[in-house]
């Protein structure tokens, strides 16, 4: 299961990230630290009761997140946050997807259902993250920042896409503060604990280690 609040929230979070094959936070400009995020990236596997498969007895599904980054500003990155969800029984995330969510970071206040593709998408406002600076973790340099994130619907309701089920309540707008360490092409994530909390170490959950695409 997912258990940290960068995996809950990015699960796309998000969701979501490269150019450069160093570790975080040693560059010396800005906009040198949130260059090398830029791209799509794509998490491991990992379970996210949030989607209930329903062909499995509602048991929790499993998920890979992925990102695209683009520089919005020397300082800040935006986000497109995309979930593929997978059979509860697809442990490993290699089979056929049975749903796809994506928060599209546009602010057009647009929601596309399709049941034909099992796709939603929408744009209830921006992903973004706004570099802070460098944070030590566990011995390596990351690059800590602000994570702020759209809200995937506009009012709480429950949705099936295929197999899946699940309640837009559950992916509301957040924010919090994350940390990111890049080796090659392995970019490991860390979250605080709640909104306004540091990250105190890099999370070992698959769904918040992203390789570039």
């Amino acid at each position: 299961m997912q258990t940290n609040f960068h995996s809950r929230f990015l699960g796309a979070v998000f969701a979501t990230l490269t150019l450069a094959a160093c570790g975080g936070g040693s560059d010396s400009t800005a906009s040198s630290n949130i260059a090398k995020y830029v791209g799509t990236w794509q998490s491991g596997c990992s379970q996210d009761t949030r989607f209930a498969d329903t062909s499995n007895g509602n048991k929790g599904a499993y998920v890979k997140s992925s990102f695209v980054a683009k520089e919005n500003s020397s300082s800040i990155l935006g986000l497109k946050l995309t979930q593929s969800v997978y059979a509860a029984t697809d442990t490993t995330c290699s089979n056929a997807v049975q749903a796809t969510i994506t928060r599209t970071g546009l602010s057009d206040s647009s929601s596309t259902i399709s049941p034909a593709t099992k796709t939603m998408s929408t744009g209830f406002g921006v992903n973004t993250w706004t570099y802070l600076g460098a944070l030590t973790l566990g011995g390596v340099v990351t690059d800590k920042f602000d994570l702020s994130l759209a809200k995937l619907f506009n009012s709480n309701a429950v949705t099936t896409l295929g197999t899946i089920q699940f309640n837009t309540a559950d992916f509301p707008a957040a924010t919090g503060k994350i940390a990111l360490y890049l080796s090659g092409a392995t970019l490991k994530t860390g979250a605080g604990s709640s909104a306004t909390a540091d990250p105190t170490a890099l999370s070992t959950d698959p769904g918040a280690i992203f390789t570039k695409q």
